[in-house]
């Protein structure tokens, strides 16, 4: 949604303005395009959740997504200048309004924010009438964020704990699967990745050359507890960069919830001890 006033969206520039504007696209989604008010997500991020809130307090969606939030305009200018907050009219409070939000919340706010601080999320998590999250990351501040660790991680989970993203997995043909390159490897090798709190770096031999991974299992496993494991590698997935290393690969593993309600992992292992490189079919 653009803001009144940026762009090509010529119109007077107010609070009152971009709030509105927010139900008109709710509605026309809603009615017009006949999208289901519970498959939208509403996302804000610092001013801007401003009028995410104020959305998700008129309207239903499916959940409502913070990062960094405000508590009010006022309260923002109150934590740079002091008295002079006054001199400021009390917009988008999210504080008041956050008690009308039941939807799903998730708020996101980083503990380093010198803009906003995180303080203001918990007294926000405190007062909305729904469930919620709340996600702190460490290093994170108002403009420097891993999109990884900070974002993608925490969202995706948050999504699809509450049901938001089961959609039905296309079906794919017997030529397709063909296509899937998997063999036995051996981890010879783990190491942190200093820029992320999620992921390893993995050497893995697979008897005819080693491969580096990078795996989103550090939650999961220590160093020790890897290196020597046999897993099943996928060896012709295209290459990608994360945090500055190039994975060649992906490891298979499998997801469980135990009676606490947490995720635990396991990782995928040939049932008896067959030469490396061995293809799986």
């Amino acid at each position: 949604m653009e803001y009144p006033g940026y762009s090509i969206y010529y119109s007077e520039k107010s609070a009152e303005t971009i709030e509105e504007d927010s139900l008109i696209l709710f509605d026309f989604l809603t009615n017009e395009c006949k999208i289901n008010n519970k498959d939208i997500i509403v996302c804000g991020r610092s001013i801007g959740t401003g009028p995410a809130t104020y959305l998700a307090s008129k309207r239903k969606p499916g959940a409502l997504i913070l990062i960094s939030p405000i508590k009010s305009l006022r309260d923002t200018v109150k934590n740079l200048i002091g008295p002079l907050q006054y001199l400021v009219r009390n917009r988008f409070n999210n504080y008041e309004r956050i008690s009308e939000v039941t939807c799903p919340l998730l708020i996101i706010h980083g503990q380093k924010d010198s803009l906003i601080p995180f303080e203001d999320s918990i007294k926000l998590c405190e007062k909305t009438a729904g469930p919620y999250e709340l996600v702190l990351p460490e290093n994170m501040n108002h403009n420097d964020v891993h999109i990884y660790d900070d974002f993608f991680e925490p969202i995706q989970s948050f999504l699809k704990r509450h049901n938001m993203l089961n959609f039905k997995e296309k079906e794919i043909n017997i030529e397709d699967f063909r296509k899937i390159e998997m063999r036995v490897a051996e981890i010879i090798k783990c190491e942190e990745i200093k820029k992320s709190k999620k992921l390893y770096k993995l050497e893995l031999n697979l008897g005819f050359e080693t491969r580096t991974v990078c795996s989103g299992i550090k939650a999961f496993f220590t160093p020790e507890e890897l290196t020597g494991k046999r897993v099943i590698l996928v060896t012709n997935l295209a290459p990608a960069k994360l945090c500055g290393v190039e994975s060649n690969g992906m490891i298979l593993a499998a997801t469980v919830k135990n009676e606490g309600n947490t995720e635990q992992l396991t990782l995928i292992t040939p049932e008896k001890d067959i030469p490396l490189g061995s293809r799986v079919s």
